[in-house]
C-alpha cells in the first residue's frame, strides 16, 4: 500500500471509529431510556446493529498488509501505524515520542475501537515485555535506535506459557478518542494482567540523540532474544519464591500432585536442602565479540550450588554459539529444562519448584 493511501486509510479509520463510538453512546443512552419506558426491544436491536456495523467497519479498515512475526524481526516504526500479526493476535504499532534513552510507542490490539490503546515506553538496550490479548507477555520490544520521528525496534514473539509478567510500569492506557492522546492516562497493562505498578514519567526532547550501545549491551540484546533468557528469568523467580514453601504446604501439594505423600529423599527436609533458593546471572567477555552469560544457583547443598547454565554469545553475528548445562541442570537440554518449569508451574504455589 502506498504511503499516501496508508495515511488516508488511518485517517478514515479514526473518523469512523469516532462516529461509531458516538453512535454506540447514543444507542446505549436510548436503550436505557426505552428500558425505563418498558419498551427496550427496539433499542436493543439498535445497539446490536451498531455493534455489527462497527465490527464490519473494523474488519474492512484493518484489512491492510500485515507484518507477521514468526521469529524476531527488526522494523522501523513511524507515526503511520504498522500492522503486525503474531500467534493469532493482530495489533497496530506507531511512533509517539522519544527522549535520550527511551522511546514511546502506541500499541493497540485490533480492532482498535474495542481495545484500549497503550503507550509503551521502551528503553534503549533493554527489553520491554507487553501482553496483547492475554494475561502474560507475548511480545518483547527492544529499542535499537531512534530519531524525533521514528524508531528502529526489534519485535520478538514470546510464548505466553512461559508466564512472563508484562512490564506494567512502562505501559499506560490512553483514551483512543481524545485528541492529544498522551493526556489523561492511567497505569494499567494492555490486557488483564493482575499486577499494577506506578507509571514512570518520561521527559521528552527532540534534540538529544541516542548513544552508541556498548559491546556488553549488544551481548545482552543477543541473550534477551533467546528462549533461554525468558526461561531463566522464570527459574530465577521460582527459586526466589521457594522460601515461602512451608513443610505443611509442601506435603499437601506433593500429595495432591502425585497422589501419595512424600517419602525418603523427597521429604520436605531433604528437598529443601538441595533445591536452590537463589539464581543470578553474570555476563563476561572472553574476546572483543564473544561474551558468556553464566547462570549460578545457590542452595544448602554443594551439588546444586554453582554454575547451572552457560550461554555463549557472538555479538558480531548476533547468535548463541554454545550452551552448557551443569549443576542443577546437569545434562539437560532446553526441552528438559522447559518441561521442568511447566511441571513446577502446574503445582500452582511456591512449592512447585521443589516438587517438580
Amino acid at each position: 500500500m502506498r504511503l499516501g493511501l496508508r495515511r488516508e486509510y488511518i485517517f478514515c479509520e479514526r473518523i469512523i471509529i469516532g462516529v461509531v463510538y458516538l453512535l454506540a453512546e447514543y444507542g446505549v443512552a436510548l436503550a436505557l431510556e426505552k428500558h425505563r419506558k418498558r419498551n427496550s426491544r427496539k433499542s436493543l436491536y439498535l445497539v446490536v446493529a451498531i455493534i455489527i456495523i462497527a465490527v464490519a467497519a473494523a474488519i474492512v479498515l484493518n484489512g491492510g498488509k500485515y507484518t507477521y512475526l514468526n521469529a524476531s524481526k527488526s522494523l522501523t516504526i513511524r507515526q503511520t501505524p504498522t500492522l503486525v500479526g503474531m500467534n493469532g493476535a493482530y495489533f497496530a504499532i506507531s511512533f509517539h515520542s522519544y527522549s535520550s534513552n527511551r522511546t514511546d510507542l502506541l500499541i493497540s490490539e485490533l480492532p482498535i475501537f474495542i481495545q484500549p490503546e497503550a503507550l509503551v515506553s521502551v528503553g534503549y538496550g533493554n527489553a520491554t515485555h507487553v501482553n496483547i490479548g492475554g494475561k502474560y507477555a507475548n511480545l518483547e520490544i527492544k529499542l535499537d535506535a531512534a530519531t524525533p520521528s521514528s524508531a528502529n525496534v526489534t519485535l520478538i514473539p514470546v510464548d505466553p506459557s512461559l508466564g512472563i509478567a508484562p512490564d506494567s510500569a512502562y505501559i499506560t492506557t490512553i483514551n483512543p478518542f481524545v485528541a492529544g492522546r498522551n493526556q489523561g492516562s492511567t497505569p494499567v497493562v494492555i490486557s488483564n494482567a493482575s499486577t499494577t505498578q506506578t507509571t514512570t514519567s518520561i521527559a521528552s526532547t527532540s534534540t538529544t540523540t541516542i548513544a552508541q550501545e556498548t559491546n556488553k549491551q549488544k551481548a545482552m540484546n543477543v541473550l534477551e532474544r533467546s528462549t533461554y533468557y525468558s526461561l531463566m528469568q522464570n527459574y530465577t523467580e521460582m527459586y526466589a519464591n521457594d522460601s515461602s514453601c512451608t513443610s505443611a504446604l509442601y506435603n499437601s501439594s506433593y500429595n495432591t500432585h502425585y497422589g501419595y505423600p512424600p517419602r525418603g529423599l523427597y521429604t520436605y527436609q531433604n528437598t529443601s536442602l538441595v533445591v536452590p533458593y537463589k539464581m543470578n546471572m553474570t555476563l563476561n567477555s572472553s574476546s572483543t565479540n564473544i561474551y558468556t552469560a553464566i547462570y549460578r544457583t545457590y542452595s544448602h547443598e554443594s551439588s546444586t550450588t554453582g554454575m547451572a547454565l552457560e550461554v555463549g554469545l557472538n555479538i558480531t553475528s548476533g547468535t548463541i554459539i554454545s550452551v552448557v548445562s551443569d549443576g542443577v541442570f546437569y545434562g539437560d537440554n532446553f526441552t528438559t529444562i522447559f518441561n521442568g518449569f511447566k511441571m513446577a508451574s502446574s503445582v500452582g504455589n511456591a512449592c512447585g519448584i521443589m516438587i517438580a
